[in-house]
């Protein structure tokens, strides 16, 4: 529940946040499929 509220926050204040915002969980998940995390 407090991620989607956090995207819509981000969709209503700054599209462009969320498009990194979710940038950066993508390279996270990519790291850690890696076995860099």
């Amino acid at each position: 529940m407090l991620v989607i509220t956090f995207k819509e926050k981000s969709l209503e204040a700054e599209p462009r946040h969320l498009l990194g915002f979710l940038w950066n969980v993508n390279k996270w998940h990519s790291a850690e499929s890696a076995g860099l995390m």
